[in-house]
């Protein structure tokens, strides 16, 4: 098996594994349960692991997915009772759509770390659907905090940085095609993957908020 076979063989068995957790935990407590830090990485992790694999992000996607099983091991993995707040499809489309877009912008970000120097890849496809799907969990988690607290864009931590994000990754779009910024589109797409870290790991984990931890 050469090196590219093991690289998608590992990211294909990491998702598989998680995947089988998510699903017996939703069983377990009857509702996909993706509002908990293990939860929440858990999803995010798995749907890494197999996007990276499909966009053949090479070594660094396969480590990158590792590192991001590590604080599995030791954030709290007991299901408690889900709030009737979440039990509503809305929030399961919310968070769904952003971790999927989450992992492509990771993706992305890896594929063009490793191009920095040839710079002759495009990334506007995938760029527009990881946009799209952060598109629709903007647009679906303001009506989900309208119906939950009659507040389209509660102004906390986690809204305005994820209005940031989107802004952002509506700039990569222009980038892609603008003569002024094209040449620079690797260092932007790589800050990109910085700018999804954080707003997962600095914001939930250590702001308050409704998105807080």
């Amino acid at each position: 098996m050469n090196l590219k076979k093991t690289q998608k063989f590992l990211n294909f068995t990491i998702f598989v594994i998680l995947t089988v957790i998510e699903i017996y935990r939703t069983f377990k407590i009857g509702y996909p349960p993706i509002f908990s830090p293990f939860d929440s990485l858990l999803l995010l992790t798995a749907v890494f692991a197999i996007i990276s694999g499909l966009m053949e992000t090479g070594i660094a996607g396969t480590i990158l997915s590792i590192f991001l099983t590590i604080p599995l091991f030791f954030l709290p993995h007991s299901i408690k009772e889900i709030p009737p707040i979440i039990r509503t499809p809305l929030f399961i489309i919310h968070v769904t759509s952003a971790m999927v877009s989450y992992a492509i912008f990771l993706s992305l970000s890896v594929i063009a770390l490793f191009d920095l120097k040839k710079k002759n890849l495009t990334y506007k496809k995938s760029l527009l659907l990881g946009f799209l799907l952060f598109s629709v969990s903007m647009v679906i988690g303001g009506i989900w905090a309208y119906l939950a607290w009659a507040d389209l864009f509660p102004f906390e931590p986690k809204s305005l940085f994820s209005l940031f994000l989107w802004f952002y990754t509506a700039f990569l779009l222009h980038v892609e095609t603008d003569k002024t910024f094209k040449e620079f589109k690797h260092y932007f797409i790589a800050a990109a993957g910085g700018f999804v870290l954080f707003s997962f790991f600095g914001i939930n984990f250590l702001f308050g908020g409704t998105h807080g931890f």
